[in-house]
């Protein structure tokens, strides 16, 4: 059996593998910035945002789109500093 280089340990370690928390954190900055690109396109174009809410399709403006977007941010964002005030 042959050892392993320093060089590839040193890769293996430099690139670990990323945790659960990492990605879904990195799928929910996506999911905002999408969100946040949809809202813009809305207001370029003059349509409205179309949400999924109560079981049915609403359309709602894209002022009232940025300011649910903002409270679910802040709302996840004091979510997760309790969370890290508990630990």
């Amino acid at each position: 059996m042959m050892p392993h280089s320093s060089k590839e340990s040193a890769s293996k370690s430099a690139n670990p593998k990323p945790s659960m928390e990492n990605v879904l954190e990195l799928a929910v900055q996506a999911f905002d910035i999408s969100t946040r690109n949809a809202i813009e396109l809305s207001r370029r174009t003059g349509t409205p945002v179309i949400i999924w809410e109560d079981g049915q399709t609403k359309a709602i403006t894209p002022d009232e789109a940025e300011q649910r977007l903002n409270a679910a941010i802040e709302k996840r964002r004091l979510a997760q500093s309790k969370l890290a005030d508990e630990s």
